[in-house]
């Protein structure tokens, strides 16, 4: 039976990818990801879900003994009795599904906000050397947190847990400032404003060494 290092190196050269490239992807350091490979320790659940992106596979491949899904398996033909239910019970979702839509949309205009705009999480890790450095941060494996033109309005939070304060810089892909550096100490929050449907936003932080663990909502 396979353990999670074994998965998790035999995904990595699957994909070509070295210890080295593995760990900036994921802004660890390469020793963490040889760590988990041989079994001294495992990554944290954030870490574990950016990671299970950047392999393209499952958390549940990674931790479980279970078959990784296969793209290229030609599924069998549904005999007609069995495509006449399916297209039946796919009716019925679409039509439950407008109806959910719908009710939203006349009710609960916010339900529909947190759905397109979910909460992302970024996990920094600020190593000594790079201290009084501005730090890129990366949303669910993206180096651009979501602007959505339904919800420009979004709360960064420096959770409560965080190893100190930190300063944080708001840009656009040019480097043009989004907004003037602010201090945001653990448990605080400060409301950001990112507008427009293509700009990509960059995050960047400022703070002593040590893990930061912050959300979008």
């Amino acid at each position: 039976m396979l353990t999670f290092g074994d998965r998790l190196k035999q995904r990595r050269q699957q994909l070509q990818l070295t210890q080295t490239e593995l760990a900036q992807k994921l802004n660890v350091s390469r020793s963490a990801v040889s760590n988990w490979e041989v079994g001294r320790n495992y990554p944290d659940l954030e870490v574990l879900i950016s990671l299970s992106q950047l392999l393209e596979t499952s958390v549940d491949w990674l931790l479980n003994d279970t078959k990784p899904p296969v793209i290229n398996d030609q599924p069998t033909a549904a005999p007609p009795l069995q495509r006449k239910k399916t297209r039946k019970s796919i009716i019925f979702l679409l039509i439950g599904g407008l109806l959910i839509v719908l009710y939203l949309l006349v009710h609960n205009i916010s339900t529909i906000k947190q759905t397109i705009s979910p909460i992302e999480t970024s996990v920094t890790l600020i190593r000594a050397s790079e201290r009084n450095q501005w730090v890129p941060t990366r949303w669910n494996g993206s180096p651009h947190p979501k602007s959505t033109p339904l919800n420009p309005q979004r709360l960064l939070i420096n959770a409560a847990g965080n190893s100190g304060t930190i300063q944080v810089q708001v840009s656009d892909a040019t480097g043009k400032f989004h907004t003037p550096a602010f201090v945001l100490p653990p448990g605080r929050t400060r409301q950001l404003k990112l507008t427009g449907r293509k700009t990509h936003y960059r995050i960047r932080i400022k703070a002593k060494p040590g893990q930061y663990v912050l959300n979008l909502r």
